[in-house]
């Protein structure tokens, strides 16, 4: 059994978080979508408007209360209302 230093072990954990912020940071490809039904909180952060929060209680919500079907249905979620929906209804998917 080989054993990891510390200092190896910070460093896993450093390019660990390093891939994700480069998730995170990356945008939308033109046409691109998200299936908000789907979606784990990193691709949900990819939203606009949205940050990791936020794209927690959406993906909680859905945990708890089942795919959303429709976009209308986000509303739903704490935080989320008539403005944020306009703002990310290009990005995502519509059953």
């Amino acid at each position: 059994m080989q054993l990891q230093s510390p200092s190896a072990d910070r460093g896993a954990g450093l390019r660990e978080t390093a891939r994700r912020a480069a998730q995170l940071s990356r945008p939308l490809a033109p046409g691109e979508k998200i299936d908000l039904d789907h979606a784990d909180v990193t691709e949900i952060t990819r939203l606009p408007r949205v940050g990791p929060a936020l794209a927690q209680r959406i993906v909680a919500w859905r945990a708890q209360h089942g795919a959303f079907g429709s976009l209308e249905r986000l509303d739903s979620v704490p935080g989320i209302g008539p403005k944020l929906l306009d703002a990310i209804r290009p990005f995502v998917t519509q059953p």
